[in-house]
C-alpha cells in the first residue's frame, strides 16, 4: 500500500480497531497465478502471537475450495470515506481531496474444521455486530443455527503484515480539520460517518 506519513500505520492495534469497525472485507486469494476474491465478514482477535482475524463464508462460495491451497492471502478493508471541497478550508489554494480510512492485511490461513469452535466464533461475531439495545440474541436460534452450520466453512487468518491508511486531514492547519469536519457533518449519510469517524479516532 503506497501511504505517505502521516497517513500510515503499521500498528496492530489501529488494525484491530479499524477492522472491527468496518467488518466487512474482501478476502482475495492468487492460486497458480489467478486471483480470486469474495466480499465477507470478518472480526479482528488479539493473540498471545499477535493479531488474528476470524471469518466465514457459505460452503457454496467457489472460493470455499481455494482456502486450503492458497499461495497468497490478502484482505482489503474500506473504511469510511467522503469527497472533500475546496469550499470546506479556511485557508486557499486548495484542490478537491478525498478523506478515507483503509487496510490491507497479508497473512496465513487456516481452516476451522471443528464445528464447536467455529460456532462459538460465529457467536462471538453475532453479539459484536448485533445493536447492544437489540431484543434479539443468538441463543434464541440455537437448534437453528446448528442446522446451517454443515453449509458454512469458517478460518483464521493470523496476520503477518498490516499496512493502514488513516488520510484524515491530519496535515491540515486545526482551523481547515475543524472547518473539514463541520462540512462533513453536515453533509450526506456517507459524510457524515466519515466525520464521526474522525471524531472517534481523535479522541
Amino acid at each position: 500500500m503506497y501511504a505517505p506519513a502521516p497517513f500510515y500505520s503499521a500498528s496492530l492495534t489501529d488494525t484491530e480497531q479499524l477492522v472491527n469497525h468496518i467488518v466487512m472485507g474482501t478476502l482475495l486469494l492468487s492460486q497458480q497465478g489467478k486471483m480470486s476474491g469474495s466480499p465477507l465478514p470478518f472480526r479482528a482477535i488479539r493473540t498471545d502471537r499477535g493479531l488474528r482475524l476470524f471469518g466465514h463464508m457459505d460452503r457454496q462460495n467457489p472460493l470455499s475450495q481455494q482456502l486450503r491451497s492458497a499461495s497468497d492471502i490478502l484482505v482489503v478493508f474500506w473504511g469510511p470515506n467522503a469527497y472533500v471541497s475546496p469550499s470546506f478550508y479556511t485557508q486557499g489554494p486548495r484542490v478537491p481531496t478525498w478523506l478515507f480510512a483503509s487496510c490491507h492485511i497479508h497473512g496465513s490461513l487456516t481452516v476451522i474444521d471443528e464445528e464447536a469452535v467455529l460456532a462459538s466464533q460465529m457467536d462471538a461475531l453475532t453479539r459484536h455486530v448485533e445493536p447492544q439495545d437489540s431484543c434479539w440474541q443468538i441463543e434464541q436460534v440455537s437448534a437453528y443455527k446448528h442446522l446451517l452450520l454443515p453449509a458454512i466453512v469458517g478460518f483464521w487468518i493470523d496476520v503477518e503484515e498490516a499496512h493502514c491508511q488513516f488520510r484524515h486531514g491530519q496535515h491540515n492547519s486545526p482551523s481547515d480539520q475543524a472547518s473539514v469536519r463541520q462540512a462533513l457533518q453536515a453533509g450526506q449519510p456517507g459524510d457524515q460517518a466519515m466525520a464521526n469517524w474522525i471524531t472517534t479516532w481523535q479522541s
